[in-house]
């Protein structure tokens, strides 16, 4: 019985999210290399998954030889691309569209530094590229809203 409560204490105490700009770029590099939709979702900002959401209102708005011609472009059908979630636009941005993705300079470049202000910080890649980060609450997460 003490093991167990010393194992819960260990496990609702460990931090559930990234301390640091650097943690949460590491976060981010593995979960896209992994596919792991989820991970990365849970590492948006608030403003970032809100970006997203309004990109998706966008879309479900679109008439059907829009919503046609996307679905050719991106070979997803048609009914789904009216209807997707946060986690199915991050997946098809990072699988189906990795070639011209963000998510693709993450993975083939490593930073060089970091510049932090209070609640922002900018992760620089050795390829010149900069990331934003911000901080919500204790946790960093990666904000793509002025991509």
């Amino acid at each position: 019985m003490a093991i167990a409560a010393v194992c819960l204490c260990c496990f609702s105490c460990a931090p559930q999210g990234a301390l640091t700009p650097e943690d949460a770029f590491t976060q981010l590099r593995d979960a896209a290399g992994r596919n792991d939709t989820e991970a990365v979702v849970r590492l948006l900002s608030i403003d970032s998954r809100k970006k997203i959401e309004s990109a998706i209102t966008v879309i479900a708005r679109m008439d059907n030889k829009q919503i046609s011609a996307l679905s050719r472009t991106y070979g997803i059908a048609a009914g789904r691309m009216k209807n997707l979630s946060v986690k199915d636009y991050v997946f098809f941005s990072m699988v189906i569209d990795k070639n011209g993705s963000i998510f693709k300079e993450i993975l083939v470049h490593s930073p060089v530094g970091v510049d932090r202000n209070r609640h922002r910080a900018v992760v620089r890649l050795e390829n010149g590229m900069e990331f934003e980060f911000v901080q919500e609450g204790p946790y960093w997460k990666f904000d793509m809203t002025r991509l």
